[in-house]
């Protein structure tokens, strides 16, 4: 009996244990895109501004197209990985210059590339959330 006793004592204790110790937190993954989200340019030299911007974004490290351009975020929630998608573009973008942009393009150009995921990722009709943007000409 004392051994029974002794036995369910101990079970109930390592099930208390493993009850505290065992909460697994929920965790969400957010899909990010980079890429030119907005842009604008007058006449004829629109297509050649767009060629431009896209070359100078790329060569800089700011991806445009391709699977490069498409970043993972896991943790606790939306909010914790907008941070993070923040603080990875801010690192991305540090090297780019509006001067150097501007001189490359038509003074009618303004364009700007972000980061952004969708509010629902079920629904590709849902809002588009912008963690961080770099507009030029100016922000």
């Amino acid at each position: 009996m004392k051994l029974t006793k002794s036995i369910v004592i101990l079970c109930c204790t390592v099930m208390c244990a493993l009850s505290f110790t065992s909460c697994e937190q929920e965790s969400v993954t957010a899909v990010y895109g980079l890429g030119i989200s907005q842009f604008n340019s007058g006449g004829s030299g629109a297509f050649s501004d767009l060629s431009n911007v896209e070359a100078y974004l790329n060569s800089k490290g700011c991806p445009t197209s391709g699977e490069s351009r498409i970043w993972y975020c896991t943790d606790a929630n939306y909010e914790k990985c907008d941070k993070q998608a923040a603080a990875y573009f801010q690192n991305l973008v540090k090297n780019l210059s509006r001067e150097e942009v501007s001189s490359l393009v038509s003074e009618e150009c303004s364009f700007t590339y972000s980061i952004s995921r969708l509010a629902d990722s079920s629904d590709p009709e849902s809002e588009t959330i912008y963690p961080a943007k770099w507009q030029y000409p100016t922000e």
